[in-house]
């Protein structure tokens, strides 16, 4: 019996004797492992085939906007991959350092390859950017894609402007203008036609396409919108109101009513006053006519 060099095994081994010349000594290896060092081991051997996988899936670079790079073809293994589905040619290009996709003829466009773990969702990721230049004036582009509830490419699409650049320019598209409304859900496929009218002599550089989320549209604040009703629904002034509230004025009471009240107190005094004169005067009349008659 001995031990073996492996951990946790044991080697077992019976001897023999031969009276034969030349005889061989047979061992029969029983080699057994403590349960705890096999447990041990396989787990150990999971680990190791883990960060085997995960090492070689395939990396996207991140999006400093926080978006999510559907691809980066700015790295040449990449480029290599693409080709050009439809009159239109795919090479790396060491100037620049990105793809150049030359247009041999009408209708051109190419797919992009993506993976399982290059889907994601177009509920989240509504905005697609290409980062791209051109010295082709004004040209319309059209984007197609395939989703987990639709994968009728046809029907998926959106259509796109894009303007000469001298530099690298981020160009966004919005995919919820497509043409019915089928961006949404898991986004399995992608393919970019960079022109509609397929002129040879066009030339394009794309160095990225990645999707970002929709900017939130900006909403008034409520104190705002309060402030707006009140002053729709505040009841017009009255002169006399607004002069009442002008700075630097003095209210003056109001004493309509007491003057009304007064003034019929003045009629009444006049009235009485008048009475009293008619009086007086009836009494000098009559006095005077009572001296004349004993004149006579």
């Amino acid at each position: 019996d001995g031990t073996s060099t492996l951990p946790g095994s044991v080697l077992r081994c019976e001897d023999g004797t031969s009276t034969l010349p030349g005889s061989v000594l047979r061992c029969e290896l029983n080699i057994t492992r403590d349960a705890k060092e096999t447990e041990k081991m396989e787990k150990q051997h999971v680990e190791e085939t883990t960060t085997e996988a995960t090492t070689t899936e395939s990396q996207n670079p991140e999006d400093p906007a926080g978006g999510f790079v559907v691809i980066d073809m700015t790295d040449p293994t990449v480029v290599a991959k693409l080709k050009g589905d439809n009159n239109c040619t795919i090479t790396y290009d060491e100037v620049n350092g990105c793809a150049k996709v030359e247009v041999t003829g009408d209708d051109p466009f190419f797919t992009i390859p993506m993976k399982k773990d290059q889907r994601f969702d177009g509920d989240k990721y509504q905005i697609i950017v290409l980062t791209y230049k051109t010295e082709v004036e004004d040209t319309t582009g059209e984007i197609f894609f395939t989703s987990k509830a639709s994968s009728a490419l046809a029907s998926n699409h959106t259509t796109y402007f894009m303007e000469a650049a001298e530099d690298f320019t981020e160009l966004e598209i919005d995919m919820r203008d497509d043409d019915n409304g089928t961006w949404e859900g898991e986004i399995r496929s992608i393919r970019i036609d960079p022109s509609t009218d397929g002129s040879d002599d066009q030339v394009f550089y794309f160095k990225s396409v990645v999707v970002r989320e929709a900017p939130e549209e900006e909403t008034e604040p409520e104190t705002q919108k309060q402030t707006e009703t009140e002053k729709t629904t505040e009841p017009e002034q009255t002169t006399a109101e607004a002069t009442d509230k002008a700075p630097g004025t003095t209210k003056t009471p109001t004493t309509t009513n007491n003057n009304n009240q007064g003034g019929g107190a003045n009629i009444g005094l006049i009235i009485g006053i008048i009475c009293g004169a008619v009086v007086v005067i009836a009494v000098i009349v009559f006095i005077i006519l009572k001296v004349v008659k004993k004149k006579k």
